[in-house]
């Protein structure tokens, strides 16, 4: 395929808002990673894990993927938490190492299951105060967390049952049924980010202190879950931080099956079907190029 191409880059900003200080880190993939040709890898078993598979239960499915892996440690205090005896507030803070490209444990060339490697850090998941009581798991805000967070581009192709191809796009979505099968081709993007924000006392009732961190590993490590940022639509990276962010484009290409021609060994054409939205509009990455179609070659 003709790679996509898009105006996004991997940044990182400090700013003042809202009378406190940001810091921010974003982490937008390589579309261009995917241009040219490709291998496609076919998941080996109904277990296997690939970052941008389809996510069912099927085997017949095969993978391409550009992952990058960041290692990230927060101290989140959650606003005004102090320690036992304290005035003043504890800052919030975001440190992330060098990003690394997780492998298969087996086959480095593989796109499934690739693993990833604990934050080494000494102080993950200890107390910042001393004698604070709990877990890292029930009460996070006393402790440093640490967690990998994923961004990466991937290309899923699979097989599915839809409406008649007379549709517009093929009704290809949703249960089984239909009696027609498809190709289908996924492109994917898939964003990460990581920041901190501390606001002292003193100021307006409208403007409480604040003392947050969050990575895209979530509150728990090797999570991979989605946090929201929003810095009025302050841009860093290209992507407006706002509730409702840049953050993933799916673009999917389909074609119905002939079963007289596509298994004869010449390549296979997908035309452009639709770009799949996100959650949430504005979340979508808005594209500058993206191919018409992508061929598909077949090999034992």
């Amino acid at each position: 395929m003709t790679a996509p191409t898009y105006a996004y880059t991997t940044a990182s900003d400090t700013f003042t808002y809202r009378n406190g200080t940001a810091v921010v880190n974003v982490y937008n993939p390589d579309v261009t990673a995917i241009g040219g040709s490709s291998v496609l890898r076919r998941r080996p078993n109904l277990s296997s894990f690939g970052y941008g598979y389809s996510q069912t239960a099927r085997q017949c499915e095969w993978l391409w993927n550009d992952v990058r892996a960041v290692q990230s440690k927060w101290f989140d205090p959650t606003n005004n938490y102090t320690c036992l005896g304290g005035i003043v507030a504890l800052d919030a803070s975001i440190e992330d190492r060098t990003p690394y490209i997780p492998v298969n444990a087996i086959d480095p060339l593989s796109p499934w299951d690739r693993v990833l490697v604990p934050n080494p850090d000494y102080d993950c998941n200890t107390c910042y105060c001393a004698g604070c009581g709990g877990t890292p798991d029930s009460n996070p805000r006393q402790y440093y967390r640490c967690g990998n967070f994923i961004y990466f581009t991937a290309g899923s192709l699979f097989i599915r049952e839809g409406g008649p191809p007379a549709a517009t796009p093929p009704t290809i979505t949703g249960g089984v049924g239909g009696g027609y099968w498809y190709w289908v081709f996924d492109f994917i993007a898939y964003s990460g980010i990581s920041w901190s924000f501390n606001r002292g006392t003193g100021f307006p009732v409208f403007q409480p202190p604040s003392h947050n961190a969050m990575s895209d590993a979530g509150t728990a490590p090797m999570d991979i879950t989605n946090s929201h940022p929003n810095f009025g639509g302050r841009v860093v990276g290209g992507r407006a931080l706002d509730s409702t962010q840049e953050l993933t484009i799916r673009i999917r290409y389909v074609k119905q099956i002939n079963c007289e021609t596509d298994f004869e060994g010449a390549s296979v054409t997908l035309p452009f079907d639709y770009i799949v939205p996100a959650g949430n509009v504005g979340e979508d990455f808005v594209m500058t190029t993206y191919p018409p179609s992508v061929s598909i070659a077949f090999t034992p």
